[in-house]
């Protein structure tokens, strides 16, 4: 479970990519951003997801898009 909070920018092009965006919420007790943390230059929160190690492949959601 994630102690961070969590990213719902799906307009983002690094959601895919995006730890904040991609990690396991918490089903208790798990904080959003209220606005998107993004800007013209691109987002200080951005944390690329890890694919090479154990640790954060069990803590990953893989967390979809919502179809439009």
């Amino acid at each position: 479970m994630s102690d961070i909070s969590m990213c719902n920018d799906y307009s983002c092009p690094d959601f895919d990519r995006c730890y904040r965006a991609q990690a396991k919420p918490n089903p208790y007790r798990q904080s959003y951003f209220m606005e998107s943390p993004r800007k013209m230059d691109g987002c200080d929160y951005f944390d690329p997801v890890e694919t090479d190690g154990e640790y954060y492949a069990s803590r990953l959601g893989r967390r979809d898009k919502p179809s439009t």
